[in-house]
């Protein structure tokens, strides 16, 4: 960081615009951001045989990535050098691993403060959309499974509406699915 704000106020002082540097640094992360979810979800994919698409597991991958991508450039900016790598795992742990909407759960923290903090945590988002992806697969089992976690989650019933309108779509254009797919070509 401390060479990247050298090689700013260099290149500044040569009369380069500072948003064109920014512009330049962020188009150049992004090729990491499109492709850590890639390389991680290949291995994941393959190993766990979810039935859910790999596009739509890459597309959450790609937002996870971004915010950590963005919460990066913030610690990084915001605190002095020598304390960003502590600051950056200790914020992602915080965000990622405590709070995810499961303990404490979302309908505990309604008309808190901590409701707050849990709208900003990825973790909460990427867990959801991937259960709600992955469940609309299992036709019979989501709307009970979904009516399940709303009643601990404290969750939406539009969500379970969704699952139901989704497993009714689901019957009527696959009404031969049933069961995990175990089947892999090699």
């Amino acid at each position: 960081m401390v060479r990247q704000k050298v090689l700013l106020w260099r290149e500044s002082a040569a009369g380069m615009s500072t948003l064109a540097y920014y512009l330049s640094q962020n188009i150049i992360d992004q090729l990491w951001v499109f492709t850590a979810p890639a390389l991680s979800l290949g291995v994941y994919y393959y190993l766990t045989l979810p039935r859910v698409p790999f596009s739509e597991l890459y597309v959450v991958g790609v937002f996870v990535c971004w915010w950590a991508s963005g919460m990066a450039y913030m610690v990084s900016a915001v605190l002095p050098p020598q304390n960003v790598l502590m600051a950056g795992v200790f914020v992602s742990l915080i965000f990622g691993a405590f709070l995810h909407g499961l303990s404490p759960s979302i309908a505990s923290a309604r008309g808190t403060l901590l409701e707050g903090v849990l709208g900003l945590s990825y973790n909460r988002w990427a867990m959801e959309i991937v259960t709600i992806n992955e469940l609309k697969y299992y036709q019979v089992w989501a709307v009970t499974a979904v009516g399940g976690c709303e009643k601990g989650l404290g969750g939406s019933s539009s969500v379970t509406a969704w699952c139901l309108h989704r497993g009714s779509l689901q019957q009527q254009h696959t009404p031969g699915r049933s069961g995990p797919r175990y089947t892999r070509a090699y």
